[in-house]
């Protein structure tokens, strides 16, 4: 089973020309294995995660964002029988997406305290959560909604129930988010920026909670800009930049060998305890006024927006010359 999207392109209107954000992504998320979208704030990730569950246009006026591509689920081999999902991004309705909201694929968000409700306890939301994907009786839902609460690490489920989310910590609230997102029995999950405003102990609770699911034969599409948690946390990665892909493929050989100025660009800014006293980190500042990373690989240029497709560099490691001067 296999979640791929195909061709994404967003655009949003505004007062000038329209304003591509997303350019052609293409990206596949297999079960029981972790896909990392990495890259800096701005540079897509988040409205690409919302674009795959039409919830960009519904969170948004309609008329703003323009989405096309297409967003297929079912099994990664066209000879094997078994449900089927295919959706055109640009027609689809939300009426489309219904059928697969919750009970194909489910998504989690960086911040929990404007997820849930706060005039309700978590154990109702969980309760609707459940009887949105199953019909059951309420005590039934009840007692699968524990259930979950359990499976999410939550202690003392019982009286957790019935606390409103105020009373929680950050911590808890998520592994709450993540149970409600597992009401339906989702093939696949968007964690988008799951840890971000946890602090690191809790961060890898967190963490190790989803690569527990993982193992249950869930797909994982993690929306990040930590290299530490792609690194240990996710089988292979796309890095992204200014709406494009610019390198993806096996975690290890990425991170190990990243063949593209942005990704070095991304690794060298993560402080190591190795790094010597009083000097400081590379910035992209530095890349783009001509301080060259490796002068093998060429310059992050941002404004070098030509040879955009993915060239296979490696065994499944793709990198793309967009953004690449003065390659040699």
């Amino acid at each position: 089973m296999s979640l791929s999207v195909s061709d994404l392109t967003i655009t949003v209107r505004g007062d000038g020309p329209d304003r591509t954000l997303v350019s052609g992504l293409s990206i596949t998320v297999e079960e029981s294995r972790t896909l990392a979208i990495v890259g800096e704030s701005g540079s897509g990730k988040s409205i690409t995660a919302l674009s795959i569950l039409g919830l960009l246009t519904s969170w948004h006026a309609a008329s703003a964002f323009t989405v096309s591509g297409t967003l297929r689920i079912g099994p990664a081999d066209p000879a094997t029988a078994g449900p089927r999902h295919e959706l055109d991004l640009a027609s689809a309705r939300d009426t489309d997406f219904d059928a697969l909201r919750g009970s194909a694929v489910s998504i989690i968000f960086q911040d929990p305290w404007t997820a849930l409700n706060p005039i309700r306890t978590v154990g109702r939301q969980l309760i609707e959560s459940v009887r949105a994907h199953q019909q059951v009786a309420a005590a039934e839902a009840r007692s699968r909604s524990l259930d979950l609460l359990e499976r999410v690490g939550i202690h003392r489920p019982v009286e957790r129930f019935g606390s409103y989310p105020h009373q929680l910590s950050g911590g808890q609230l998520q592994r709450i988010m993540i149970a409600m997102a597992l009401a339906g029995r989702p093939r696949f999950l968007i964690a988008d920026e799951p840890t971000t405003a946890l602090d690191v102990t809790v961060q890898r609770g967190i963490l190790r909670l989803l690569d527990e699911l993982r193992s249950d034969g869930l797909g994982v599409l993690l929306i990040t800009h930590d290299l530490s948690v792609v690194a240990t946390h996710s089988d292979r990665i796309a890095v992204m930049y200014d709406g494009s892909i610019v390198e993806s493929g096996r975690s290890r050989s990425v991170i190990a060998d990243p063949r593209h100025p942005y990704t070095r660009l991304l690794i060298s800014s993560v402080p190591t305890l190795s790094v010597a006293p009083g000097s400081r980190l590379i910035t992209k500042a530095d890349v783009l006024a001509g301080r060259e990373l490796d002068p093998r690989i060429g310059r992050f240029d941002p404004e070098q927006r030509e040879h955009a497709e993915l060239v296979r560099v490696a065994d499944d490691h793709l990198v793309s010359r967009r953004f690449v001067a003065g390659l040699r």
